[in-house]
């Protein structure tokens, strides 16, 4: 087993485009919270008069005095919102993700594509042996990365706040329950692309799988939605979606004043979206256990 990790952690890390797919994904989140941690602009009026003015309908509407026109001033706030931090975070390490998972799917595929598989499992002997070390690996390589992006998010706010001269209140949230939630949104993204090309074996199909499946997921979720069946208590990708959906938690939400109270319609809990990812990524990798198992290698 010690070998065969040996092997596969040498084999992540000495391929060109690992390095690559990550530099870029740590630079475009970065730069992009960068921009994003700004002042915000706005139009004030300080001077001017509003008259009432009747309509030929009978009803009255508010219109600029033309005799005393409006002025208005541009001001600036500087104070941002408590919840920009984690409003960043939460925007930053999805893209982060995505590049981690498209290195985990090379990872596997280039066995298949290079028809390395069958020296692999001889050198490994047990087939289960080979695949937990793939997820072992990925595992790793995922958190690694994924803790990075933390960090560079953290740091490029932090830089933009003292650059541009803005405000932050003090950020007494928990960080670990959030690190955490990151890192299990990352994690599951990214073993379920390392799910999906074990099972294909076909890194064309398992590339396109990573885009096009969270888009099928977000389509199914707009027609539950119409049905009043929330798609967080019932869609994998929308229920790691609400993993990774810091805001909401740390925001004040508005309840619905249509006096609908079916619990359908409330977004899941963490912990339930968590339990309804895991019935997925469980079941999944149960079929490509198997499916490694008993297939050849080619």
């Amino acid at each position: 087993m010690l070998s065969t990790l040996k092997s596969d952690f040498r084999k992540i890390l000495t391929v060109r485009s690992t390095y690559i797919l990550v530099v870029i994904a740590l630079f475009l989140t970065t730069f992009f919270t960068y921009l994003g941690t700004s002042a915000v602009s706005y139009q004030e009026q300080v001077s001017g008069k509003v008259t009432e003015q009747k309509l030929p309908d009978g009803t009255t509407e508010s219109r600029p005095d033309p005799n005393d026109p409006p002025v208005y001033v541009t001001k600036t706030e500087r104070n941002l919102s408590k919840e920009k931090l984690i409003s960043n975070l939460q925007e930053g390490v999805p893209v982060v993700t995505l590049f981690t998972t498209v290195v985990v799917v090379l990872f596997m595929a280039h066995e298949f594509r290079y028809n390395t598989i069958a020296y692999t499992l001889i050198a490994g002997r047990r087939r289960y042996v080979v695949l937990l070390s793939k997820l072992a690996v990925s595992a790793t390589f995922i958190t690694v990365v994924t803790l990075l992006a933390i960090g560079f998010t953290t740091a490029a706010t932090f830089a933009a706040i003292g650059i541009k001269d803005l405000t932050l209140p003090a950020q007494d949230f928990n960080w670990l329950y959030i690190g955490a939630r990151l890192l299990g949104y990352s994690l599951g993204f990214g073993l379920l692309g390392l799910a999906i090309i074990t099972l294909v074996r076909n890194l064309t199909a398992g590339v396109a799988a990573i885009f096009v499946l969270p888009t099928l997921d977000a389509i199914a979720g707009a027609l539950l939605s119409s049905r009043n069946i929330e798609a967080t208590r019932v869609l994998p990708f929308s229920a790691l979606d609400r993993i990774s959906g810091l805001t909401r938690d740390f925001t004040p939400q508005n309840m619905p004043t249509d006096g609908i109270t079916d619990v359908q319609r409330l977004p899941a809990t963490v912990l339930g979206a968590s339990f309804v990812f895991l019935l997925y990524l469980v079941a999944l990798w149960l079929i490509t256990w198997v499916s490694f198992l008993r297939r050849d290698a080619n």
